[in-house]
């Protein structure tokens, strides 16, 4: 299969992904995230390719691309709290948050074997008329083999994806380059995954205190698995006179601070996992990063680095 690169303001783009999509093929798309492996959430079989093409864990579970507030409510389980509390959060609507709730007993557990559904409304304008045209929900894990860091822009995915999938949606490179807050509605509200949407957010927008849970949940995918990983093995230093045990040719001296101490790059948080993969393509052995007050303050950064971390390798 040839994957083809197709800018998203190109006329016939849309129509294309359309088309695709209908006929059970997967199409990688931009969103403010991350760019995601798209499929229809109807499609039993496109939703079997996306795990076989991402080499994706069958219990890491898929989130639910939408257009609308009123689309989760109907695909919710009746709910008398449900309605107040999306109102409540809806200057993130859309944006990178992700909302789980209980599924309605109207989908088959043929299409979700699951008692609970993970939600998003994305904020790029080509997938949000992308599902105003389709009228129906896209599932969009993100477009990368399992484990491997999260695409940001086009020639990412393809990196990841080529041969695999017939079209890769050019959207620019994501403007937040992090993946969306997971939070769980179906109990007190608690958050399984950070994200740019913060504890300190969502309990100003609740009324109520949101705190992170400690505990894997299978109801949200970033949990369960070594995520975010590049083939360079990433440390985590607690003081910029630990690169000495590093050799600086094999290593990406990384750190969050403006003064940079010497050997080191500064990141943010949108472009993380482009220097991940910028480090393997330049045959790194070793990524370290500097752990710093002002890094540990970011809960959703510090999640990420330490799943790759995690890697082992």
């Amino acid at each position: 299969m040839k994957t083809q690169i197709q800018h998203h303001s190109l006329a016939s783009t849309l129509e294309k992904a359309k088309k695709l999509l209908q006929k059970d093929e997967l199409v990688v798309i931009p969103t403010e995230t991350v760019y995601g492996l798209a499929a229809l959430f109807s499609s039993v079989e496109a939703k079997k390719k996306i795990y076989q093409v991402k080499k994706r864990p069958a219990d890491n579970p898929l989130i639910v691309h939408v257009s609308s507030v009123d689309a989760i409510i109907n695909m919710s389980a009746p709910s008398k709290d449900l309605a107040y509390q999306l109102a409540r959060l809806s200057p993130f609507f859309p944006g990178p948050l992700t909302v789980v709730t209980k599924k309605s007993p109207t989908i088959s557990d043929e299409i979700l074997p699951l008692k609970t559904i993970a939600f998003r409304i994305p904020r790029h304008r080509f997938t949000l008329r992308l599902l105003h045209e389709l009228n129906e929900p896209l599932v969009a894990p993100s477009a990368n083999v399992s484990g491997r860091p999260s695409p940001t822009c086009p020639l990412d995915a393809l990196a990841d994806l080529s041969g695999n999938v017939p079209l890769i949606v050019d959207g620019g490179p994501a403007c937040t380059g992090i993946e969306s807050t997971v939070l769980d509605l179906t109990q007190k509200p608690q958050i399984l995954r950070p994200g740019p949407v913060t504890k300190e957010m969502l309990s100003s927008c609740l009324g109520e205190t949101v705190k992170i849970s400690t505990s894997p949940s299978t109801r949200s995918p970033g949990n369960k698995y070594v995520h975010y990983a590049p083939k360079a093995a990433v440390h985590l230093i607690q003081h910029p006179k630990e690169i000495e045990r590093f050799p600086k040719e094999d290593t990406l001296f990384l750190s969050f601070e403006r003064e940079l101490p010497s050997h080191f790059q500064s990141f943010e948080k949108k472009n993380l996992y482009s220097l991940f993969r910028k480090a393997d393509t330049l045959g790194k052995k070793f990524i370290c990063i500097c752990k710093t007050p002002l890094l540990e303050q970011e809960e959703d950064l510090m999640n990420r680095i330490e799943k790759a971390c995690q890697s082992g390798r």
